[in-house]
């Protein structure tokens, strides 16, 4: 998930989770009154941040997860979630659910590549994990095949604290690809969106539940993110962390 470091609301993403309503008159309303970023120290994976259309560029920028706090449908949640907007900041507010292939506009493959890489590195796992999937979900939104973390209309360098952490993006963008439409069937996608605040995508592995069962997914502590680390295929290498 996207949030800069620079000490401003966090611009973290945010786009509204839309269940896919077969039961439901009309869309889930998610009401976050607090973003965190899931790892803001010890230290810190950040990078700079380029897209070529828009032209945009952050720098000093989380590439982590992050956790939202709220209510959905009144319902007290505590999220954890990947940031698939880089045009706005990340904040408290009223956002949309909706389902991510409707995000995507009925993007088929984009929605299959998306699913596999949180089939194979969906957190929480760790910082070094959580931001090679965070990066890799980036560029999947933004860019199209050839995929590359550091190249294209959108690019990530001067990484700080992750020294192999566009090395891990690629190869996960890679198993994503070869993936696609084979793993994260088992997933229901959503995007929790606001038009001012970034757009955020998290997960269920089974069917939408209903309002009243929204307060039992804490996605942030669960066992979500520890079964989906045993499907994992890539190996990170990590060098040891410097306080």
């Amino acid at each position: 998930m996207l949030s800069r470091r620079l000490s401003l609301s966090l611009p973290a993403c945010a786009t509204a989770l839309c269940v896919s309503l077969a039961t439901q008159a009309q869309a889930s309303t998610l009401l976050v009154t607090g973003t965190s970023v899931v790892y803001p120290s010890n230290p810190a994976v950040t990078a700079s941040l380029h897209l070529s259309n828009p032209a945009t560029n952050y720098s000093s920028v989380y590439v982590s997860p992050q956790y939202l706090t709220g209510t959905l449908d009144g319902n007290a949640v505590n999220l954890f979630a990947y940031c698939v907007d880089i045009l706005d900041p990340s904040g408290p507010g009223t956002f949309n659910v909706v389902s991510l292939l409707d995000y995507l506009n009925g993007n088929t493959t984009k929605y299959n590549q998306i699913a596999a890489v949180i089939a194979a590195a969906g957190g929480p796992v760790n910082k070094y994990s959580d931001a090679a999937a965070q990066a890799a979900i980036w560029e999947l939104m933004y860019e199209t095949s050839p995929f590359g973390a550091s190249t294209g209309s959108f690019r990530i360098d001067n990484v700080r604290n992750d020294p192999t952490l566009i090395a891990d993006t690629n190869s996960l963008l890679l198993q994503a690809q070869d993936n696609a439409g084979g793993t994260g069937s088992n997933l229901q996608l959503y995007v929790a969106k606001n038009s001012t605040k970034q757009d955020m995508l998290f997960w269920n592995r089974s069917a939408v539940p209903e309002s009243s069962s929204w307060a039992m997914m804490l996605l942030g502590f669960g066992g979500i993110g520890l079964q989906m680390r045993r499907q994992r295929s890539i190996s990170l290498r990590r060098l040891p962390q410097v306080a």
